[in-house]
């Protein structure tokens, strides 16, 4: 009897944390929640994760972006885009992380190179588990766990390469790997 006012009260307790405002589908309303991120890096982003998915759907918030369907989701949130002077030109470009999970399956992360080419464009899509800390000076200051996922050190603070990418062609190049004494 305990277990069932338990599940009930949590219940209850969800659907009251919940606010309507984070289920808006006004694509025009939602983009303009991620405050300095470029719009088009958003329409971008929804654009190219959704041409991924059969039948997606997608809900925008105040800081994330869910795009999934039966088989998958992907998760955007504004901390996971990083806006920068990537490659020669004098445009803003970014990099942007996604979480995916698929159904049944181990989560893992995913980045999104975008150059500015007058519009954004994504001209790489690859598995990475780096953090991106920041881009400056056309290069992207990254950490990545020095221990595998399996591991209890897989995310400790002190247990992290710090790595640097310099764009190389349509992809990042790594051009420095430093890891923790």
């Amino acid at each position: 009897m305990k277990k069932i006012f338990y599940f009930l009260f949590l219940f209850f307790l969800s659907f009251a944390c919940s606010s309507p405002q984070d289920k808006k589908s006004s694509d025009e309303n939602n983009s303009s929640n991620f405050g300095v991120i470029s719009k088009s890096i958003i329409e971008t982003t929804k654009a190219y994760l959704s041409s991924q998915l059969k039948k997606p759907k997608i809900e925008v918030g105040t800081n994330s972006i869910k795009i999934w369907n039966e088989e998958m989701l992907y998760i955007v949130t504004t901390k996971d885009i990083n806006i920068g002077l990537i490659d020669e030109d004098n445009t803003q470009d970014a990099i942007v992380s996604y979480l995916i999970v698929p159904t049944g399956k181990t989560k893992y992360r995913k980045h999104l190179l975008m150059l500015n080419k007058g519009e954004m464009k994504v001209v790489c899509d690859f598995i990475s588990e780096m953090k991106v800390m920041q881009i400056s000076n056309r290069i992207v200051y990254a950490e990545i766990p020095k221990y595998g996922a399996n591991s209890p050190l897989h995310t400790c603070d002190k247990c992290m390469n710090n790595i640097q990418y310099k764009l190389a062609g349509d992809s990042l190049q790594l051009i420095k790997n430093t890891s923790p004494e």
